[in-house]
């Protein structure tokens, strides 16, 4: 149930509860806006700081904007009253305690787990919220050379979560969120980064293919079968929490090992209820890198965007293991503790403290 007449005290104004999505939005944009400015002649040190911040605030700003658009409480750091009450637009209630949402970060984290199947999966920036951290709590200034790029890592990240925005049925007017001014600057970011990719791709592939004629030369065709053999063999060492999967390299043609992290998210399955739960997980892998043996051709992620190789894989589901469910059980636990925090106690309590 939510609550209509709870208002926002907001740095636009009062504004409903209704509205606190947009509302974010609306400061995102302001923040790119202010990101992708030029900076004036005789910036002062205060300003360099607000134009640094602004790359970061952008977009965390626009991601929360997104998950607040599915609902507010995605917003939530820990699950108490005094975050969720709050959340849900529910003032009827005093609670003790302040609300606390998630970062940067694990706010991307949790809208790649809510994103629509088909869009694709965000990347967490490099450097952008590197950047935006250094100059609010440090008073540090980047290289000019990780500002431009924080400044691409913007627009490439903005760019992908307006595809989830449109497949959510979302405000995604791209032309509105940069103004006529700044989406000239936007575009030209953007041609520019793309040409520098594909550049950069060409010219890795044209490398591998320099090395592997210079592997092959002089063989027959059995000798070079039996060297890309071996050499095909030599699978990548990963983590427990990766896997790895073939593809064909695009520089060779012979076989490229794409690693990617695993992801297991505990559920619980209810169907026995009320005999009992049944605890599972559900897989999926974000690709991390591709390398090629026999070229030594090497692709992160970025790279990848120009190949057919998937960026995503459904695992489908497997039982969860005994830590797995009594990982679960403990944040359980932790959630309601945190919940109960929120309550002064009963003062029949002689424990009671007002």
């Amino acid at each position: 149930m939510t609550f209509p007449s709870y208002v926002w005290n907001t740095v636009y104004g009062q504004r409903p509860h209704r509205q606190i999505a947009a509302t974010l939005f609306d400061l995102a944009a302001d923040w790119a806006r202010r990101a992708m400015d030029q900076p004036e002649p005789d910036e002062t040190a205060l300003d360099k700081t607000v134009r640094l911040a602004a790359i970061g605030q952008a977009a965390e700003l626009l991601i929360k904007s997104t998950l607040a658009g599915i609902a507010p409480a995605l917003l939530a750091e820990k699950t108490t009253m005094s975050t969720l009450l709050p959340l849900a637009g529910a003032t009827h209630k005093a609670t003790q305690g302040k609300m606390t949402t998630a970062g940067a970060v694990e706010s991307l984290r949790r809208l790649n787990e809510v994103r629509p199947a088909n869009t694709p999966h965000i990347p967490e920036p490099k450097l952008l919220f590197d950047v935006r951290n250094g100059a609010i709590h440090m008073g540090l200034a980047p290289t000019e050379d990780d500002v431009e790029s924080s400044l691409t890592e913007l627009v490439t990240l903005t760019d992908q979560v307006f595809k989830v925005r449109k497949a959510l049925l979302q405000d995604s007017d791209w032309g509105a969120f940069w103004s006529t001014k700044h989406i000239k600057i936007v575009e030209a970011r953007q041609r520019a980064h793309y040409e520098r990719l594909v550049r950069g791709f060409n010219e890795l592939i044209a490398t591998a293919k320099a090395a592997y004629a210079r592997l092959t030369a002089g063989l027959d065709q059995n000798e070079r079968n039996r060297v890309v053999a071996e050499l095909v063999a030599r699978a990548p060492v990963v983590e427990d929490t990766q896997t790895v999967r073939p593809h064909t390299c695009p520089a060779c043609q012979n076989q490229l090992w794409v690693v990617y992290d695993v992801l297991r998210e505990v559920d619980i399955d209810e169907s026995d209820m009320p005999h009992g739960v049944a605890f599972f997980v559900r897989i999926s892998a974000t690709v991390d890198y591709a390398e090629c043996p026999v070229c030594n051709l090497t692709l992160d992620g970025d790279e990848l965007a120009l190949t057919t190789i998937p960026f995503t894989l459904d695992l489908g589901e497997d039982e969860a293991t005994e830590d797995e469910a009594e990982g679960w059980r403990d944040a359980r636990d932790a959630e309601i503790e945190d919940r109960w925090d929120d309550y002064p106690g009963d003062p029949d309590d002689e424990q009671y403290e007002p």
